[in-house]
């Protein structure tokens, strides 16, 4: 369980809120926050600026992610990754090529990437997919609304549609800021 909400300025390439570049079958990044900006030449991301692999889950970025090329609300670069689960993001993403809300580009089959959301705003959810035969963007994730993260159901939708004591994420409905 990480939590960053320091600026993150690197003027190089792989540079994430949490970690640069994951890589590995059995390399994790589970339960992590980024609220700071991150900024970078390639490869950036509000979580990792890249991930090959390995699994990103019930991870969260709050902050904005500025680039060149190659960014994403969760990560700049996805390949053939295990899973990429119950993430989401609010922050702003700007950048040239394959760039996107959610991941910037996306290169070979994911294993699973399911239940992932971003805050509406400018692009797609994922910046270019290549390699995956018949992945749509609405298949990498959703664009909600403010007043659908407001509602609580995008937080219902992340903790798999259950609202007990067991579960990551937890929503104040009175609090109507997101």
């Amino acid at each position: 369980d990480i939590s960053s909400n320091m600026d993150k300025h690197a003027m190089s390439e792989y540079v994430g809120g949490i970690i640069g570049r994951i890589s590995g079958e059995n390399a994790v990044i589970r339960e992590c926050q980024n609220a700071g900006t991150v900024t970078g030449y390639y490869y950036i991301g509000g979580i990792s600026g890249s991930i090959i692999q390995g699994t990103i889950a019930f991870c969260f970025n709050t902050g904005n992610v500025v680039s060149n090329n190659y960014s994403g609300g969760i990560t700049g670069d996805v390949e053939a990754c295990k899973a990429i689960t119950n993430c989401f993001t609010l922050g702003e993403v700007s950048g040239g090529n394959y760039t996107g809300r959610l991941f910037g580009w996306l290169i070979g089959a994911p294993g699973s990437i399911a239940s992932n959301f971003a805050m509406e705003g400018n692009g797609k959810v994922v910046g270019t997919i290549n390699g995956a035969t018949g992945l749509k963007q609405e298949d990498c994730g959703h664009v909600a609304t403010r007043e659908q993260f407001q509602s609580g159901m995008i937080c219902y939708a992340l903790n798999n549609g259950k609202s007990d004591s067991d579960v990551l994420f937890r929503q104040n409905l009175s609090d109507t800021t997101v």
